[in-house]
């Protein structure tokens, strides 16, 4: 309502103060309630000048039988000789107006109070129908609240309706001596709403804020002088308007086109919007050339750099980490030298900072193992010295399946190092040795630990001690000597003479040198190996005791023959 209209109601001087003050009480309730951005203008005003509403469309009144410019007219009934000594019925007055916009709106009458009917129609002079259903004989009866807000739909009580550019209403009034006042009210935000036609209704939010911005989304219908708003619900009003729609979580949200002159989202309802979806972005998780990889000696590391991913995005790296999510906290320093452990592939993005998404959990685990090592598999796990140095040559066994690139190597311990390698491996003593895979390339033994290995037993070689034919031999006369090579040695090895010695061990230097004629005493037979120059084995002791015996003889033209 207009002020011009507060002003009509006050100056209804022909009732009682009383009643003008209820006619303005009653009227201040309807401007409290009235619809969202209207605007307003007030008749029954003579001029035929266009009234124009705050969005620049207009409304024109045409006036027929008016009484004055009092706004006096007749009463709706068949006499009304009681009314202010009226005497005679007026022609019904007809106030027309014709809009030249679509218009939607609401009609608000307040009369001065009156214990009497006043009554009004209102009809569409386009169709030629009334356009308030509940008529009394054609009149709208408006009594005891003084004030009424019609619409085209109820006929009484708040209500509104609409009309097009090529209608216009008209007011059919019958009364006499009674003032009233017309508002008319447009509804400014109540065409129909045009809806946002947006470039996308989804979009992914970015790391690492793991947010998306709404400002990058375009409109291709957005009206002259709006501008496209974001709100968390509908319908669109001031307060679920998102402040700040470059930063929005997963989540809906929904567009309108803003028009500030009206201070409308859209339509009155706010309800012309279009929903967006705001999803957290997928991300993309690394199809990496291989999920495991073994360290390699002597470091013991496996280098990560040489695993590669078939699904790099454009500007991503791939990183390393060692748990999830993954973060530059968690981000391996030197990838190339990993221990044994559980890893975490990630692409990282330089540009918004993230590793994978913002979570950091699109990762692949990679699996560092320790390598197993190749234990040789040797020919013999024993071998026995040989004299007469007493050694074994642990080069003469040999290892199947050796690895390329790899030799067999002696140690006198575990674990295989520098160290502890045979320097000389024909020559080993009797003990436990060590049979290791060396990696020249790694500089490696069997694997990083050198724990890989295989043990042998280098033993002393036992001695064939002589079987002898006899172990006693008496001498013979004249000389009083036996000869020690008529003793025989059963299963005598191959290549071996059998050799007589003053003692043990058996040497050179107490090898009998004419076996022959030995004089009484003791003796020991030996094996001699002419190949190695050992007695028996290396230590000359694998020996047989042979006792020789002194026999008593005759003394020639002293001792006579005894004879029996």
């Amino acid at each position: 309502m207009s002020h011009n209209f507060l002003t009509k109601i006050a100056e209804m001087n022909l009732y009682s103060y009383s009643k003008s003050i209820i006619a303005f009480a009653v009227f201040f309730n309807i401007i409290a309630s009235d619809l969202y951005a209207q605007s307003c203008v007030t008749f029954p005003d003579t001029s035929t000048t266009p009234k124009l509403f705050t969005d620049g469309s207009s409304v024109t009144p045409a006036f027929s039988n008016v009484i004055s410019s009092t706004q006096t007219y007749t009463y709706c009934g068949t006499t009304a000789s009681d009314l202010h000594g009226s005497t005679t019925n007026l022609a019904e007055g007809v106030i027309t107006f014709t809009f030249n916009s679509d218009f939607y709106g609401s009609i608000e009458i307040a009369t001065a109070a009156h214990s009497d009917k006043e009554s009004f129609r209102v009809r569409d002079n386009t169709n030629n129908v009334d356009l308030i259903p509940n008529l009394l004989s054609g009149c709208l009866t408006i009594s005891g609240t003084n004030v009424e807000r019609i619409g085209f739909s109820t006929g009484g009580g708040v209500a509104s309706f609409s009309v097009n550019n090529t209608s216009s209403i008209s007011f059919f009034v019958k009364a006499s001596s009674f003032l009233f006042d017309i508002d008319i009210c447009k509804n400014i935000c109540a065409n129909a709403p045009v809806i946002p036609a947006l470039s996308t209704t989804t979009i992914s939010t970015v790391c690492p804020a793991n947010t998306a911005d709404l400002t990058s989304i375009n409109t291709s219908n957005e009206p002259t002088n709006t501008t496209l708003t974001w709100h968390t619900s509908i319908p669109a009003n001031d307060t679920n308007k998102i402040s700040n729609p470059t930063a929005v979580t997963a989540n809906t949200y929904y567009a309108a086109f803003y028009y500030a002159s009206t201070g409308c989202y859209s339509d009155a309802n706010g309800t012309g919007t279009t929903a967006v979806t705001v999803t957290n972005a997928a991300p993309v998780i690394p199809a990496l050339s291989t999920t495991t990889i073994g360290t390699v000696c002597p470091a013991n590391t496996a280098d990560l750099t040489t695993i590669t991913a078939s699904n790099m995005p454009t500007n991503a790296t791939l990183t390393w980490h060692t748990n999830i999510p993954a973060s530059n906290a968690n981000k391996i320093s030197n990838p190339t030298a990993a221990t044994a452990g559980t890893y975490r592939a990630a692409f990282y993005y330089a540009s918004t900072g993230c590793f994978s998404d913002a979570n950091g959990t699109g990762t692949t685990a990679v699996t560092v193992t320790s390598t197993t090592p190749v234990i040789p598999a040797l020919s013999s796990t024993t071998i026995g010295t040989v004299c007469p140095a007493n050694t074994a040559n642990l080069t003469t066994i040999t290892a199947s399946g050796m690895p390329t690139n790899a030799t067999l190597t002696w140690h006198t311990n575990i674990p295989a190092s520098n160290a502890n390698k045979i320097s000389n491996p024909t020559a080993a003593t009797a003990g436990t040795y060590r049979a290791a895979f060396y990696y020249a390339s790694t500089g490696c033994f069997s694997d990083a630990n050198g724990t890989g290995t295989t043990a042998v037993t280098v033993t002393s070689t036992t001695p064939v001690i002589p079987a002898l034919s006899s172990t006693t031999i008496g001498t013979v006369c004249p000389a009083n000597t036996a000869n020690l090579t008529t003793i025989t040695a059963s299963g005598m090895p191959t290549n071996a003479t059998l050799t007589w010695h003053a003692n043990v061990p058996a040497s050179n230097a107490n090898k009998v040198s004419n076996p022959t004629a030995a004089a009484a005493g003791t003796y020991r037979a030996a094996f001699y190996y002419a190949s190695t120059g050992c007695y028996s084995d290396a230590n000359g002791t694998g020996t047989t005791a042979v006792t020789v015996t002194s026999t008593t003889c005759c003394n020639v033209g002293t001792d006579a023959p005894i004879f029996k």
